[in-house]
């Protein structure tokens, strides 16, 4: 599914974790082992007398020549390609007349994980003083990361995050400038992480980019391990493998013209999946296995050897072997991998099943973006509406920055065009598939596949009106916020019961100290609210899981109802938030 080629060479290598965060810090130590392992090696060769046949042991660097590794500065250690560290112990016991055992022996007394950071650091690289290393993740990845350096011994300042542009992608220019920094300080980088479907924000990073990034700061002199956390999303490039379809249920329409929600930005970057070196993906999150289960893919799988313990308890040498020694976890129980087991086994993992599953949520997801983008705007046998909605992933007229009054009659064809008709309609009449015919449903296709986030999440963030005008106070719109999530999220009663709510909601925090004050600023303003230095603002979050979710409900779909019930509590709220806004007068509300 993620595009390895199992017959390669090096041969992939995957294995079931607890849960995305213990894979994420599997993949941060052996990222880290693999940086160190070169400078190890090299301090053992040159004084071990078992090592000295290997004084003549060339590399391949990450410039493409080859060089003897005794030759080779600290620097240049610290950055030789991922497969040549890799493969260094067994080709030295093959290229030289070293038994094996002896360049083994070295590893384990040498090595960083050994001996660890600060012993390391003191022993073979004490005249590096600016070698402290980073790992460089989006400003959107999951708390796992800095948790794991901490666990690792590099540190929770390791973890360095690079601003991400107003889509909630990484910024490549930011990365760029990060690199440069690192090379200019000769800081080694231990890896850069791709998210592929952020928790928050549904952003998935320019995978594509970031792979040509490392091959262009390899000809510098500059090379790291490129890992795709892609816990969240990676079920879905299911999409992207081929597979019969079947018919069978009134919702096959949805399956028939994948077009309507998969973009070319998505199958450029998925499809790079098999370029990096490693890969989390969490079978319990969009693989919807009701078991806590992750998983670690490496691209080589001989990468997992850089962290390998094992025990004569649990090894027993030969092929037959558990997989306790290869990552943190040790003996666990089976039911999470059985489980992914028969789920794959039911489901394949290409269009016709995880495929068919994902592809709908995201189409759903789409309509219910639209849904959303359309609640703002008055029917005119209604009153006015005492809120305003903003959502993170911009309206092609606020990219355009075309102005106030262009983004309400976008919203006013959104509404009218496709949250109107049913699923049926809406595909066959107002896109005209399977051929498009008119220049009227070009447009609205075109429309509908810009729309929404890059995957099945949608943020966003309401505003209440004062005396019909937008409140400008950000303190007072994430209290209203806040309220809102509180309205709508899972807590107990007053009798220990838990209330029968038809509809939830997550809710997070956009941070200039992370995402960047014009990220940020942008956000709020479109709002209609002042932007604050360094204040977070509240927003909230809609995961669309469902695949049914626009196909099944009294022969339309269901998101009217739920659109329904969110804007009723807005309004409500709105009003109260109103009311406690107003003006003074004579010292009295």
């Amino acid at each position: 599914m993620l595009g390895f080629d199992l017959q390669a060479d090096p041969k992939p290598w995957g294995h079931i974790t607890c849960d995305g965060s213990i894979a994420n810090g599997e993949a941060m130590w052996a990222a880290r082992n693999l940086k160190y392992l070169p400078v190890a090696l090299a301090a053992a060769i040159a004084v071990e007398k078992d090592l000295a046949g290997a004084k003549g042991f060339s590399v391949e660097t990450c410039r493409g020549g080859r060089e003897y590794l005794l030759d080779l500065d600290a620097w240049s250690l610290l950055n030789l390609p991922v497969d040549e560290v890799i493969n260094m112990v067994d080709n030295i016991a093959k290229m030289t007349k070293v038994d094996d055992a002896a360049v083994r022996k070295a590893v384990d007394d040498y090595s960083v994980q050994s001996l660890g950071m600060v012993r390391f650091q003191q022993r073979f690289l004490d005249t590096y003083s600016e070698g402290e290393p980073v790992v460089l993740v989006p400003a959107t990845a999951h708390y796992s990361w800095p948790k794991s350096a901490a666990l690792i011994g590099l540190g929770t300042a390791s973890v360095r995050p690079v601003e991400v542009d107003h889509d909630g992608r990484m910024s490549i220019v930011a990365l760029r400038k990060a690199l440069d920094k690192c090379m200019k300080e000769r800081r080694p980088v231990i890896q850069v992480v791709a998210v592929m479907g952020s928790t928050g924000e549904s952003a998935v990073d320019p995978l594509a980019d970031i792979i040509q990034v490392r091959a262009d700061y390899q000809q510098m002199g500059l090379n790291f391990v490129v890992h795709a956390d892609a816990a969240w999303g990676g079920y879905f490039c299911s999409i992207l493998r081929p597979g019969p379809l079947t018919s069978g249920d009134k919702a096959e329409i949805i399956d028939n013209y994948p077009e309507t929600y998969v973009t070319e930005y998505f199958t450029k970057h998925f499809e790079q999946l098999a370029q990096v070196d490693s890969v989390t993906l969490d079978p319990h999150k969009s693989g919807f296995i009701p078991y806590p289960a992750g998983s670690l893919c490496y691209r080589n799988g001989a990468m997992r050897d850089l962290i390998a313990y094992t025990s004569p308890v649990v090894y027993h040498g030969g092929y037959d072997v558990t997989v306790g020694p290869y990552g943190i976890e040790g003996s666990k129980p089976g039911a999470a991998a059985a489980s992914v087991y028969l789920s794959h086994k039911v489901i394949p993992l290409d269009r016709r099943g995880y495929g068919r599953i994902l592809g709908r949520c995201l189409f759903n997801n789409k309509r219910f973006y639209c849904a959303l983008a359309a609640m703002d705007v008055k029917d005119s046998c209604k009153g006015h509406i005492d809120f305003n909605i903003t959502l993170f992933q911009r309206l092609p007229a606020e990219k355009d920055n075309l102005g106030p009054e262009a983004v309400l009659e976008q919203k006013r064809y959104i509404k009218e065009h496709l949250v109107r008709p049913p699923t049926q309609d809406l595909i066959e009449q107002v896109f005209g598939l399977p051929n498009v015919k008119t220049e009227e449903q070009k447009k609205a296709l075109a429309l509908f596949q810009s729309l929404g986030s890059d995957l099945s999440i949608v943020s966003y963030a309401f505003n209440f009106m004062v005396n019909g005008e937008p409140n400008k106070s950000l303190t007072a719109m994430n209290n209203f916020n806040t309220a809102i999530y509180r309205a709508f999220s899972l807590k107990p009663t007053e009798s220990g019961d838990l209330p029968e709510n038809k509809l939830f909601i997550t809710s997070s925090e956009f941070d200039p100290k992370h995402y960047g004050a014009d990220v940020v600023d942008d956000f709020v303003s479109r709002a209609g609210v002042t932007p604050e230095q360094d204040r977070p603002v509240t927003y909230l979050i809609s995961t669309t899981q469902n695949p049914w979710l626009s196909s099944t409900w009294k022969d339309t779909n269901m998101i009217g109802e739920l659109i329904e019930i969110l804007g009723n509590k807005v309004s409500q709220l709105a009003a109260e938030m109103e009311d406690s806004h107003q003006p003074t007068s004579c010292g009295k509300h």
